[in-house]
This record gives C-alpha cells, sequence and structure tokens, in this order.
C-alpha cells in the first residue's frame, strides 16, 4: 500500500540528510484521477498501480483539478492504494495557494505556499501531460496550464520525469521553443510511440540524446483490469452466450453537428456508429455501447449522452444492444471491456483497454496518435482512418475485423502481456531516478 504523501513543511535548501531516510517521495502532474475523461484516468492510475507493486514504501503526491489538499484512497486492481493531493488549477483566482501561477510565484520569491513545499519535497516529479496535451492544437491556455506544471517542477531544481507521451504538433513556433526548453531540461523523455519518438527527436535536434530521450509506449497498458464494479445483470447479458462486440461512443464527435467539418472526417459520425450497429446485429452480434467519458449527458464530451441517443436511434434492436452504465473507474471499465468479445471506439485509451486485455480492437481514428499505439500491439491493420475513409468503407473495414476476431486472438494476449511489462518501465527508471536523489 502507497502510504498518504507527506508535505515537507521546511524550508527550501534544508540538509537533504533528512529527507534521505526517509521512503521516496513522488510527485505526479498531468494525469489527475478526479477527470471525467477516463483515459486520463488510466494513465494516473497506472502510475500509481505500479508504483504499489513495484516500491510500495514509495510516498506519492497527485497534483490535480481539485481546491485545497487532502487525502485520497482508491482500489486499482489488487491494490488498496492511498496518496496525498493537490489541488493546482489554471486559474484567474491569484489570491489562491492552489492556483498555478500564484504557487509558481511564490515559490520564485521564497515565500512559499502548501503545493510548492509538496513539490519540493518531491525527489523525483512525473509528468504525464494528459497523454496528448503538450501541444498546443488545444490552444494556448491548455498548452500554458501543461507548461507551468514542467516549469514548476524545474523551479524547485525537482528531477522531472516526462512518462510516454506525445510531443506537439506544435502550431506556433514560440510555444515550439518553449517546448523544447522544458523538454531540454528533463532528467528523462518517454515518447508513448513510434510517431512520437519521431517528433520528439525533431523538438530536440541537435541536443537529441538516446540515453535521456526514450521510445515506451502508453502508460495505459499497465492499467490493472477490475471487476469489482460490475452490473450483475449485465455481466448475465454478455454471458449469454452470443458474440458481444463493445463499441465507445466518442461523444465529442457524436454530439457536434459539425464534427466532419471540425475534424476532417470523410463521413457523418452519427450514421456512421448507427449503421455499425445494425450490420453487427446483422451479424449475430449484440451490441453494447460503453463510455469512455463520464461528463454529464447534455456535454459536448459526454460518451454516456452519445450512447444514450444512439440507442434511441436502433431502439427498433430491441435488447441486442445496450449502454454500459457509467462508471467513473477506469479500471473497471477496462474490466468490463476485457469480457468482451471484440472492441471499437473512436477514443484511444478506450482501444487500449481492449488491446491490453487481449480483446481483439479496431481503432476508428480522428487523429494520428492510434496509428503508432496499435502498430505496438500488432493490430497496425485494424485501425479504420476516418478522415480518408468514407463511411461505407469503414463499416466494411470494422465489420470485416469483427468477423476477423479469432485471428490472432492467441498472439495478442501474449502481446498484451509483454506490453504490460514495456508500459511500466518508464515508471520503473522514475523510482529509480528519485531513489538516487532522496
Amino acid at each position: 500500500m502507497i502510504h498518504s504523501g507527506r508535505v515537507n513543511q521546511s524550508q527550501p535548501g534544508d540538509d537533504a540528510r533528512s529527507r534521505a531516510a526517509s521512503p521516496s517521495m513522488v510527485g505526479l502532474f498531468g494525469a489527475p484521477l478526479d477527470t471525467h475523461n477516463l483515459g486520463v484516468s488510466a494513465l494516473g492510475s497506472a502510475v500509481l498501480a505500479t508504483v504499489a507493486e513495484h516500491d510500495p514504501s514509495t510516498r506519492l503526491s497527485v497534483f490535480d483539478n481539485g481546491y485545497g489538499t487532502g487525502t485520497d484512497r482508491r482500489t486499482i486492481g489488487d491494490h488498496e492504494i492511498e496518496w496525498s493531493r493537490f489541488g493546482v488549477r489554471h486559474s484567474k483566482r491569484l489570491w489562491r495557494d492552489d492556483t498555478l501561477v500564484t504557487s509558481l510565484a511564490k515559490g520564485l520569491v521564497r515565500l512559499p505556499g502548501t503545493t510548492h513545499r509538496a513539490v519540493r519535497s518531491c525527489d523525483a516529479v512525473f509528468d504525464v501531460s494528459g497523454g496528448d496535451s503538450f501541444s498546443d492544437i488545444y490552444g494556448l491556455e491548455r498548452f500554458s496550464a501543461i507548461a507551468l506544471h514542467k516549469a514548476f517542477a524545474l523551479s524547485q531544481r525537482r528531477p522531472l520525469v516526462l512518462l510516454p507521451q506525445t510531443y506537439g504538433p506544435f502550431t506556433s513556433p514560440r510555444v515550439r521553443r518553449v517546448a523544447a526548453a522544458l523538454v531540454r531540461r528533463a532528467s528523462i523523455a518517454y515518447a508513448r510511440d513510434e510517431w512520437s519518438f519521431e517528433r520528439l527527436q525533431d523538438l530536440l535536434g541537435t541536443d537529441f540524446d538516446p540515453d535521456r530521450h526514450r521510445l515506451a509506449v502508453d502508460l495505459a497498458f499497465a492499467l490493472p483490469r477490475s471487476e469489482h464494479e460490475l452490473d450483475p445483470e449485465l455481466t448475465t447479458w454478455i454471458g449469454a452466450g452470443h458474440p458481444v462486440a463493445g463499441l465507445n461512443v466518442n461523444g465529442m464527435l457524436f454530439n457536434d453537428a459539425d464534427s466532419a467539418g471540425r475534424f476532417g472526417l470523410a463521413g457523418d459520425h452519427r450514421e456512421l456508429c448507427e449503421q455499425l450497429v445494425r450490420r453487427l446485429v446483422e451479424r449475430g452480434a449484440s451490441v453494447l455501447l460503453v463510455p469512455h467519458n463520464t461528463s454529464p449527458a447534455g456535454l459536448e464530451q459526454s460518451d454516456a449522452g452519445a450512447g444514450e441517443a444512439l440507442a434511441a436511434m436502433v431502439a427498433d434492436l430491441g435488447d441486442a444492444v445496450r449502454v454500459a452504465p457509467t462508471v467513473r473507474d477506469a479500471s473497471s471499465v477496462k474490466g468490463l471491456i476485457g469480457r468482451l468479445d471484440w472492441f471499437t471506439g473512436a477514443r484511444m485509451h478506450a482501444t487500449i483497454a481492449g488491446l491490453s486485455t487481449g480483446v481483439p480492437t479496431a481503432a476508428m481514428a480522428y487523429s494520428p496518435k492510434a496509428a503508432g499505439v496499435f502498430a505496438s500491439a500488432g493490430r497496425a491493420d485494424h485501425v479504420v482512418e476516418l478522415r480518408n475513409t468514407p463511411n461505407t468503407d469503414a463499416i466494411e473495414a470494422l465489420v470485416a475485423s469483427f468477423d476477423a476476431r479469432d485471428e490472432g486472438r492467441a498472439a495478442l494476449q501474449a502481446r498484451a502481456a509483454e506490453l504490460r511489462v514495456e508500459a511500466q518501465a518508464p515508471v520503473l527508471a522514475g523510482l529509480g531516478l528519485a531513489m538516487r536523489a532522496s
């Protein structure tokens, strides 16, 4: 069990030998567990579970989107894990100590607050950037928050470990220079697939160092599966003898009437999802719609709302189509997906839950990030690129993937076990760095 993180109340410059007698302290930015996006939560949960499995004496502090400080506890896989949490918000409420800019400024002028002392007490700081948010394509405000996390750790001279993530794309030359400067100062930086690794190399140019800048796989492959929150009646439905296909309906694509124009899709996403469900049922499958973003129905990001809307569109199919209950626990959703016969979706971390449990999985890709992840699992030929594939062709490719679900299943299951070990390696390297620094 990971004990609650301990905030060092001493001032900067205290003798490090007093900390050396204590267990290592590790901080985590960019993977909060208080988000509706289960892909981001999966990254944080994977880090916590890996630490608990390999070095349970390590104390861990998670910097999240909440307010104030506290202690959280959660069951992740077989581990009951407890950690200290610190709200660090990108906010205009500059009078609050949990506002990111305020905390950073206080540290720089030697007026440390609670968050500053928490960062200062860490032997190393891990940073995940939400997996793919170290970029300015989501806007400058989001990039600023992600960049300030890294600047915070570096300003306190803490070893910064950039866990597997993407780097860019960057549309602004100035933002690109800022990003490159931060990465150069990191102790270690991991890219989560070949595509990301090439962009990391390009970002660093002649400063690229293969000893510090490394290729890895997505952290979510290390997330344990859990079945402690599975609905018994749904479990009975899944085990009724029919093949069950899972579909993650991405609310961001489904709920936005202009998603085709916004994301450059070759077809209407609502129509694609409806026709895919109908074709799968024609093939003798039952279809389970699995939310992976738990935002309330009515919000654009809500997968649950999108799933309910899709279920209403195919209501004539009766009990052959169901919407899974919304569960705000990535480990439990992974356990549910792991029970299915085949899976697809447009949220990448939903599909990683399928791949990493050995379930034959296809990607409905709306960005380049899925290709590298599926290649690492030996499933590159099961990526359906929605930006240049008309709906008719996309549906045929997905149905073909479903029909071929038993081909290569054993190889995928063996590869999933290897990927779990590979996904843990960056966390273990960071723990080693923290131990040496303590």
